[in-house]
């Protein structure tokens, strides 16, 4: 009996631990707090992202080349955006998503150079 109590009590945090990443390589997203929620888009395919940036009027393609289920590398094909930091030009930036919950997710942008943290966003599903 007391094996059945101990398990009850593990297992929801096993499930936890556990993330789903691929079904965040394709679809659309917008960050789930800040000014630009609503006008900040990420249309992701399984191979390119393109960020659409309303306010600012500037519409940014990358190149995605997944790393693994949930880590991929982005280097800009055109536009602004990711890889301007302090205008210092950064051949890609490395993305690593640490949390999914449902259609949100949180990912850590890291700087290949140093392994330095650069950002965290939270991104929410939309499409």
């Amino acid at each position: 009996m007391n094996l059945i109590k101990i398990l009850f009590l593990i297992i929801p945090f096993t499930m936890i631990a556990q993330k789903n990443c691929s079904k965040l390589t394709e679809g659309k997203f917008r960050p789930e707090f800040g000014p630009y929620m609503s006008d900040y888009e990420i249309i992701r395919t399984d191979s390119t992202q393109i960020d659409i940036d309303r306010i600012l009027g500037v519409e940014s393609k990358f190149k995605i080349v997944w790393l693994s289920d949930c880590e991929y590398k982005l280097k800009r094909i055109s536009g602004k955006g990711y890889g301007e930091i302090n205008d210092i030009e950064i051949k890609y930036l490395i993305f690593k998503i640490d949390t999914v919950d449902n259609n949100r997710f949180r990912y850590l942008v890291i700087n290949p150079e140093d392994g330095n943290l650069i950002d965290t966003t939270t991104l929410v599903k939309i499409k």
